[in-house]
C-alpha cells in the first residue's frame, strides 16, 4: 500500500525499495493482473453427480487463485508449482489457464454461490458470481384423473393435472403443450406454477402437481372450431434432461355464437320485410357455426314475441315499422348477438269505405245544389297500401282518387253515389256506402217590394209594412229578415205558391215600428233553401227613422234681481228642420205671457234683462219639425224654473268686525264668503269676532253638517309660520297676539288656512281660509301689482265620485288542493331543503315560501273580481219607488201634465221618506256596534265628509312625482326625517300648550 502512494515520487519510493527489497516483484506482478471467469462444466447440476468449477484466465503464471463460497474457501492454489491446498469434499488442480476445482458427490450442501479470487500483491481481481443449483429430477411425468374420451367444452368443463412420478427440487414450472389432430409442432398453451403433493421426500424435495382447469364454454383464443390434443412438460436448463408426459388428452374447444341473420323461404331477409295483417308469417334465425348450440329469442320492436331457431307469428297493425329480429348467445349471456333488423311492412286490405262531405258522413241522402260543384271524400278504414278508388252514379264511373269534385244536374237526381275500393287484391273491392242524390235549386233573387232609390222613411212608433218576394226554387225557400245584424223574428207572415216546374215562390210580409236608434241601419230581405243559409240572396233598403225632437233648456246668469238670464232652448229631432213658437211664462197653472225669442236653425235664445221677482216661473219653449211624437202631438216642449232671489249681503254677520260677507248657492249648498280685514295693531282679543261669526253661521245650518265658509282678508299676523304653526323667527310657540288664537279658532271650525308663501315682502299677511281644502286648487299669486300680492284659487264646484277599486278574491271552495300539495312536496324537496336552506338567511328562506304559496294559489286556485258599488249603503234593493220616481218626474217634463206632476211629488214624498227610515235604522245599528267594530262607523264619518280629504300626488326626493299609498309614505318619511327632525320637540310642545288651554278653555265654558 505504501509502495502504492509513492509510485508518483520516484526519490521517496526508491528509499522504500531499499528498504523492502521484496516487494519489487509484486509490483510487477500488478502491472500484469488481468480478468478470469468461473464456469462449471455441466448445465445442470445434479444430486449425487460430480461438477467441475473452473476459474479460468488467459494466463495462471503469477499470485494465487483461491475459489469461494460465501465465507468458505474451498480452493485456494498459488501459480508457483501449481500447488493446491486440499479441503473436505473439494479436490483441486491448477494449470496455465487456471483452477479446477471438482465435487465429486453432489449434496444440498454444495449449493450457493462461487466466486474466484486472483491475488496479486498488493491487490486481488474477482471473476464473477456462479451460483449452483443441485437439482433432483424425477423419472418422469403423469397425467393424473385422466378423463374418458374427448372433452367438449361446449357440454362440460374440464381438468387435467400433470405429476411428477417422484422427489423433484427445485419447484418446476409446467408447460401445457397443444397440438392439432394432425400431429405437427406443439405449442405452449401455457405455463402453471405447480402445487405440493403428498409423497416421501426430504424437504426441500417435493412431488408436485400442475393443474389446468379448462371452464365450459371456454372459447379458442381466435374463436375458431378448435380439437386439441393436450401435453405438458418441464423444461430444464439442460434440454436433454425435459420432461414429457407419455399421455395426452383431447379437448375441444367451445365457438361462441357470433352472428346471425332472418330467413324466410331460405332467403335471406333484407331491409325490410312485406307481410299481410292477419296472416301467420314463419321466419328462421340462422347462426353461423357455434358449438354449443345457440339460445335463440325473438322480439318485434321491443316486444318479446318467442324463442327457438323458427318464429310463426300473426302480424297486426301495431306492428308496421316495428323492426324484428332474433338474439342468440350459447357461451355467455352478457355477450348476445342480434341478427339483422328488417322494419316489417304490414299490409292491411281495405275492408270498409264510406263517404263523407266536409268531413261529415254522408247517410241516406246526400243534398246538392244543381250546378254547383261538390267534393267528396271516400274515406277507407286502415289500410296498407294506399287503395285505389273508383267514383260511380248510377252505373256510370265518375272518375278515381280519394275525393270527387263533379257538378249536379237534374239528371243526377235520385241516383246512388258511391266509392269502390281496394288495395292488396283487386278481386275483393268493397264499396262504400251508396247515398240517393237528392238535387235542389236554390233562390236566385229576391224583390223587397215597396221600396224606392233612396232610404225608407218611418216616423218613430208608427207602424209600416214591407213586403219581399223570391224567385222560383225548390224545396220551399226560407225568408229571413234583418235590421242591420239582428234577426227579426215578429209581425211576419209568410206564403208559399208553386209554379208550373213544381218549383216554390215565398211571398213574406213584415210590419215594423221602427225607433231613432234604428235610423241609417238597412233592412234586408234574405231568400234560401235549406243548405243555403251562409249564402243567401238578398235585397236591402237604408232606413231613415224620422222623430220629434227632444226639447232641452239651458239657464246662464246668476239668478239674482237686476241681473241677465239667457235662456236656450235647443231641439234634438230628424230631419233638424225647426219651428219655433213663442217661450210662455208660467206661475203654478196660471199662463203669464208669451214671449218671442231670437231663433236660429238651430235653437231659440231668451234674454231676461234686468230681473225681478216677478220674473219668477216656469219658461217653456215649444219646437216642432212636423213629426208627431209618442204622444201623436206634433209640437213638442222643454222648460226651465226660474227662481229670482234678492241679492245683498249677510247683514246678520255684522258684528263690529272690518268685514263683510255674502251667501249664494251652488249645487244646491250654500256658501258663505267673506272678505276680512284686521288692523295691525288691534288687540289680540280682536280675532274673537271672526269666531263668532263662525258660530253663528253654524247655528243657522244643521247640527250634523259642516258649513261651507270660504274667508280671504289681511290679517296681519307677520309671525307664523304657516307650516309648522309656531314663530318662524324664534321657532318658538306662538302667542296669541302673534296668531295661535286664529289658529285655535281654525281648528274648532274645522277649517284650514291655505296660503303657505310670502304675499307681502317675506311676511304672509294675505290668507285664505276655508272648510273645504280639499276643493281647492292651483293657489297661486300671479300678478303682484300692489305692496300686497294678490291671492287667486280655482274652486272646484263638484268632486268626482269616489271609486272603489275592484276587488279579486279567491274562490277557496273551488281549489285544486292535491295539485298544491305535489306542489309543496316537490318545492321542498327541491328547492328549498337542496343543503342551501342553512346557508341562507331567515328573510330568504321566508322570501321563498311566501313566493311559492303565491305561486301555488295563483296557478291551483280560481280567482273572482268584483266590481266597485257606488250606490249609499242604506238603499236596498226593497226601495223601488226611486226608479218610479225618477220616470214619472222625465213623463212630466216631456207633457207638462198637472195630474203627472201631481203624481211626481207624491212619488218623491214617499222615496224621501223611505230613505231617511233606512238611514236612521243604517245609522243606529251602526251605534249600536261602535265598541266591537268601529271601522264601519268612522266609515261612514269619512263619507259623510262635505270635503273629501285626501294626500294629493307628491313630488319625492328625487322629483318624481308618486301616487301609490306606499310611495307617499315613502317620500313623507324621507322629508320628515331629513327635514324637520328638529322641529318635533318645539311642535310638540306647542301642541301640548295647545291642547292644555284649550282644556282650560273648555272647563271655564262647563263651569
Amino acid at each position: 500500500f505504501q509502495a502504492t502512494r509513492l509510485m508518483g515520487r520516484p526519490k521517496q519510493l526508491m528509499g522504500f525499495i531499499q528498504m523492502y527489497p521484496f516487494l519489487f516483484y509484486y509490483l510487477f506482478i500488478l502491472a500484469d493482473a488481468q480478468s478470469f471467469t468461473l464456469k462449471m462444466n455441466r448445465a445442470l447440476p445434479l444430486k449425487s453427480s460430480s461438477l467441475v468449477l473452473s476459474c479460468e484466465l488467459l494466463s495462471f503464471t503469477s499470485g494465487a487463485i483461491q475459489l469461494w463460497k460465501g465465507n468458505e474457501k474451498p480452493a485456494d492454489c498459488a501459480s508457483k508449482g501449481y500447488d493446491c491446498l486440499f479441503f473436505p469434499g473439494y479436490s483441486s488442480t491448477a494449470n496455465q489457464t487456471g483452477v479446477f476445482t471438482t465435487i465429486s458427490s453432489l449434496t444440498r450442501q454444495n449449493e450457493g454461490t462461487y466466486m474466484c479470487k486472483l491475488l496479486l500483491h498488493p491487490t486481488e481481481s474477482q471473476s464473477n458470481n456462479l451460483t449452483v443449483v443441485v437439482y433432483t429430477i424425477p423419472p418422469h411425468l403423469d397425467f393424473r384423473q385422466v378423463p374418458d374420451g374427448n372433452v367438449d367444452l361446449g357440454v362440460t368443463s374440464a381438468r387435467l393435472q400433470c405429476t411428477t412420478s417422484g422427489c423433484t427440487y427445485p419447484p418446476p414450472s409446467v408447460q401445457w403443450l397443444t397440438q392439432g389432430q394432425t400431429p405437427s409442432s406443439y405449442e405452449v398453451y401455457t405455463t402453471v406454477n405447480s402445487t405440493i403433493t403428498g409423497g416421501s421426500c426430504v424437504p426441500p424435495e417435493q412431488i408436485y402437481t400442475s393443474t389446468l382447469d379448462l371452464q365450459q364454454n371456454t372459447t379458442w383464443s381466435d374463436n375458431s372450431d378448435k380439437v386439441l390434443i393436450f401435453s405438458c412438460r418441464i423444461e430444464y436448463p439442460d434440454s436433454t434432461m425435459n420432461l414429457n408426459t407419455s399421455g395426452t388428452h383431447t379437448i375441444k374447444f367451445a365457438v361462441r355464437v357470433t352472428e346471425a341473420y332472418l330467413q324466410q323461404y331460405n332467403q335471406n331477409i333484407t331491409s325490410k320485410l312485406t307481410v299481410n295483417s292477419g296472416e301467420p308469417v314463419t321466419l328462421t334465425c340462422v347462426t353461423g357455426t357455434s358449438q354449443p348450440d345457440p339460445i335463440i329469442g325473438w322480439y318485434i320492436g321491443s316486444r318479446s314475441v318467442g324463442s327457438g331457431t323458427s318464429l310463426t307469428f300473426t302480424p297486426s297493425n301495431t306492428d308496421h315499422n316495428e323492426v324484428i329480429f332474433c338474439q342468440a348467445y350459447n357461451t355467455d349471456p352478457s355477450l348476445k348477438v342480434d341478427s339483422n333488423k328488417p322494419s316489417l311492412f304490414v299490409r292491411v286490405r281495405v275492408t270498409v269505405a264510406y263517404i263523407q262531405k266536409n268531413n261529415q258522413n254522408i247517410t241516406s241522402t246526400l243534398i246538392v245544389n244543381s250546378g254547383e260543384s261538390v267534393t267528396l271524400t271516400c274515406v277507407t278504414g286502415t289500410s296498407r297500401p294506399a287503395p285505389t278508388i273508383g267514383w260511380y252514379i248510377g252505373s256510370r264511373s265518375m272518375g278515381s282518387g280519394t275525393s270527387l269534385t263533379f257538378t249536379p244536374s237534374n239528371t243526377d237526381h235520385n241516383e246512388v253515389i258511391y266509392c269502390q275500393a281496394y288495395n292488396i287484391d283487386p278481386n275483393l273491392k268493397v264499396d262504400s256506402n251508396k247515398p240517393r242524390l237528392f238535387v235542389r235549386v236554390q233562390v236566385s233573387s229576391v224583390t223587397l217590394e215597396g221600396s224606392t232609390g233612396g232610404p225608407k222613411v218611418f216616423n218613430e212608433g208608427y207602424p209600416q209594412t214591407l213586403k219581399c218576394i223570391t224567385s222560383p226554387s225548390w224545396p220551399v225557400p226560407i225568408i229571413r229578415w234583418l235590421l242591420g245584424n239582428k234577426a227579426m223574428t215578429d209581425n211576419i207572415t209568410s206564403i208559399s205558391m208553386t209554379d208550373g216546374d213544381e218549383l216554390y215562390v215565398l211571398n213574406s210580409e213584415i210590419t215594423l215600428v221602427l225607433m231613432r236608434n234604428s235610423s241609417n241601419q238597412k233592412i234586408r230581405c234574405e231568400g234560401f233553401i235549406n243548405g243555403q243559409e251562409t249564402s243567401p240572396v238578398y235585397a236591402e233598403v237604408a232606413v231613415e227613422v224620422w222623430y220629434a225632437p227632444d226639447v232641452r233648456v239651458s239657464i246662464s246668469g246668476n239668478i239674482v234681481v237686476h241681473s241677465t238670464v239667457v235662456l236656450l232652448c235647443v231641439p234634438q229631432g230628424n230631419p233638424p228642420q225647426y219651428t219655433f213658437h213663442p217661450w210662455i211664462h208660467t206661475v203654478g197653472q196660471t199662463e203669464i205671457q208669451m214671449l218671442d225669442g231670437v231663433n236660429t236653425i238651430n235653437n231659440s235664445t231668451l234674454t231676461l234683462s234686468n230681473i225681478s221677482i216677478q220674473d219668477t216661473g216656469t219658461y217653456t219653449c215649444t219646437v216642432d219639425n212636423g213629426v208627431p211624437g209618442l204622444d201623436r202631438q206634433v209640437g213638442q216642449t222643454g222648460y226651465k224654473d226660474v227662481d229670482v232671489q234678492e241679492s245683498s249681503p249677510v247683514t246678520s254677520l255684522n258684528n263690529g268686525s272690518e268685514s263683510i260677507w255674502c251667501k249664494f248657492s251652488i249645487n244646491g249648498k250654500s256658501h258663505y264668503v267673506s272678505s276680512w280685514y284686521r288692523p295691525p295693531d288691534t288687540p289680540s282679543d280682536n280675532i274673537i269676532l271672526l269666531k263668532d261669526q263662525l258660530d253663528k253661521i253654524k247655528s243657522q245650518g244643521k247640527s250634523n253638517q259642516q258649513s261651507n265658509i270660504h274667508i280671504m282678508g289681511d290679517f296681519n299676523y307677520r309671525k307664523v309660520d304657516w307650516k309648522m304653526k309656531h314663530n318662524k323667527e324664534y321657532g318658538s310657540c306662538l302667542s296669541d297676539s302673534d296668531g295661535q288664537q286664529l289658529i285655535n279658532i281654525l281648528h274648532e271650525a274645522g277649517a284650514k288656512q291655505l296660503i303657505t308663501f310670502p304675499s307681502r315682502g317675506h311676511n304672509t299677511l294675505d290668507l285664505f281660509i276655508t272648510t273645504l281644502p280639499g276643493q281647492f286648487v292651483n293657489i297661486q299669486s300671479p300678478d303682484h301689482l300692489s305692496d300686497h300680492d294678490i291671492i287667486e284659487a280655482n274652486f272646484k264646484c263638484t268632486l268626482p265620485r269616489k271609486t272603489v277599486p275592484k276587488r279579486t278574491y279567491f274562490q277557496y271552495s273551488r281549489g285544486n288542493y292535491n295539485q298544491m300539495r305535489s306542489d309543496a312536496r316537490k318545492f321542498t324537496k327541491e328547492r328549498y331543503f337542496n343543503d342551501h336552506h342553512n346557508t341562507r338567511s331567515e328573510e330568504d328562506n321566508w322570501g321563498m315560501i311566501k313566493n311559492f304559496i303565491g305561486e301555488t294559489l295563483n296557478f291551483n286556485v280560481p280567482t273572482k273580481t268584483l266590481r266597485s258599488r257606488q250606490s249609499l249603503p242604506w238603499i236596498n234593493s226593497d226601495i223601488k219607488a226611486l226608479r218610479r220616481r225618477n220616470h214619472t218626474h222625465t213623463t212630466y217634463k216631456r207633457t207638462k201634465s198637472q195630474k203627472v206632476k201631481q203624481k211626481w211629488q207624491n212619488l218623491r214624498s214617499e222615496v224621501n221618506k223611505l230613505v231617511q227610515s233606512a238611514h236612521d235604522n243604517y245609522v243606529n245599528n251602526l251605534i249600536g256596534d261602535i265598541k266591537k267594530d268601529p271601522k264601519p262607523f268612522w266609515k261612514y264619518i269619512n263619507n259623510q265628509k262635505a270635503d273629501k280629504q285626501g294626500i294629493p300626488p307628491l313630488a319625492n326626493n328625487h322629483g318624481n312625482i308618486v301616487k301609490s299609498d306606499v310611495e307617499k309614505a315613502e317620500a313623507l318619511n324621507h322629508q320628515f326625517s331629513k327635514n324637520k327632525l328638529k322641529h318635533i320637540t318645539q311642535t310638540s310642545s306647542c301642541i301640548i300648550h295647545y291642547v292644555h288651554n284649550t282644556c282650560k278653555h273648555i272647563t271655564q265654558k262647563t263651569s
